[in-house]
């Protein structure tokens, strides 16, 4: 949930200057040409190896939220010697700014295809990272994104990049039109809810887990209280620091074509930072896209969107009432952060900063912190082997639907 916000939302940000690329033309109907990137998918979000400058191979957000300029965790830009130069301050997820230093034009290489004098910026990811359950090295951005068109393949973890001028689109997927602002795509999106039908313009994020509503939209519109049911919880934890606001579901959300019945969203009460922004509706992030084949033109002002196989799966909520901390060189080290007011965790005795060591005898270091959470998603009853105050507790955790 990194935001790096256009000077037209929020705060100002450097502009971002012309970018050379090389890269060999490709076109669509000879795939076989092309050099594939692999990525990790890791909570639906898109990690791709890049090499920046003369440092090792970094795994990097794919991230069409991070409009302005591309960024370097700010403790790698450090490790490797790299300069500051000017300090600003960026805005995302969370009511905080936070600092960020430009240093400067970099050359990315992702897989044979060379990005050179990217405007960059950094920030410190360290305190998001045990929330993400995963380190961020950085995000690659709108000054990169729209130099080449993107076809994002959520299934087979592949993505494939065309240049724009041999470009040719033959599928059948559907075509959505997109407004770039501060080179970050935004398209309507409608929202019904109970009798009323909401349109409204929304950031099409690949670098946000959880979509959710701005806080004015949804209090203008009085979602929250339409919803069947909401429990206040973290909604995310970004650049600005924790996210807040309630999670609930709306009647349902179409996006051209596409209708989603009951899905999950989130509604902020953020009053800083993105989410309290009046120029939009919300934001349409991970959870949603990786039900598609997504291919992003910038320059054609564009997205397509091809249905594959998760497409029809329901959205399902945490049933434990845990928001989870990682913590550990490793991040894999649990730690309950906040809990569900009457959910399972709290009936269950379950605290705050309570290690879960292991769930069903498996100890927790064997899982991943998404697998965790899917866990958490499922029927059923667990049993919890709980650290507290150097004492072992078992808690048994039944779970059950919340929203």
């Amino acid at each position: 949930m990194n935001r790096i916000i256009s000077k037209l939302f929020l705060y100002p940000v450097i502009v971002v200057c012309i970018i050379l690329i090389t890269c060999s033309q490709v076109n669509k109907s000879n795939i076989s040409q092309l050099n594939p990137i692999k990525f990790k998918l890791f909570d639906n979000i898109i990690y791709v190896p890049v090499i920046i400058e003369k440092t090792d191979t970094l795994s990097m957000i794919f991230d069409t939220g991070c409009s302005g300029m591309s960024v370097i965790e700010e403790n790698v830009a450090r490790k490797n010697k790299i300069e500051f130069l000017d300090s600003s301050y960026s805005a995302g997820a969370g009511e905080n700014i936070a600092k960020s230093y430009y240093i400067g034009e970099i050359s990315y290489n992702l897989i044979k295809c060379a990005f050179n004098n990217i405007n960059t910026t950094t920030i410190d990811f360290s305190k998001s990272d045990f929330f993400w359950g995963i380190k961020k090295y950085g995000l690659i951005g709108g000054n990169i994104i729209e130099q080449k068109i993107w076809e994002i393949d959520y299934i087979n973890n592949t993505i494939f990049n065309y240049n724009t001028d041999s470009f040719e689109y033959k599928g059948n997927g559907e075509e959505i039109s997109v407004s770039l602002i501060g080179n970050s795509p935004f398209a309507n999106v409608e929202v019904i809810s109970g009798n009323d039908t909401i349109n409204a313009l929304f950031l099409f994020d690949t670098g946000v887990r959880f979509s959710a509503f701005s806080t004015n939209f949804s209090i203008e519109n009085n979602l929250m209280k339409k919803s069947p049911k909401v429990v206040k919880t973290l909604l995310g934890y970004g650049i600005g620091g924790e996210s807040h606001g309630y999670a609930g579901r709306v009647d349902a959300l179409k996006i051209g074509s596409f209708v989603f019945k009951n899905p999950v969203m989130g509604f902020s009460t953020d009053k800083g930072g993105y989410y309290s922004n009046h120029n939009f509706g919300g934001i349409i992030g991970a959870d949603f896209l990786s039900r598609f084949k997504v291919i992003f033109d910038y320059q054609g002002e564009r997205i397509i969107l091809e249905e594959n196989k998760n497409f029809n799966d329901p959205f399902v909520y945490d049933k434990s009432g845990i928001v989870l901390r990682a913590e550990g060189s490793n991040l894999n080290e649990y730690f309950i952060h906040f809990i569900v007011k009457d959910s399972p965790a709290e009936i269950s005795g379950l605290e705050p900063e309570d290690q879960i060591i292991r769930i069903n005898d498996i100890h927790t270091s064997k899982y991943s912190f998404q697998e965790i959470k899917q866990i958490f998603k499922k029927d059923g009853e667990l049993s919890l082997l709980i650290l507290r105050d150097e004492i072992e507790v078992i808690k048994i955790l039944k779970l059950k639907s919340l929203i």
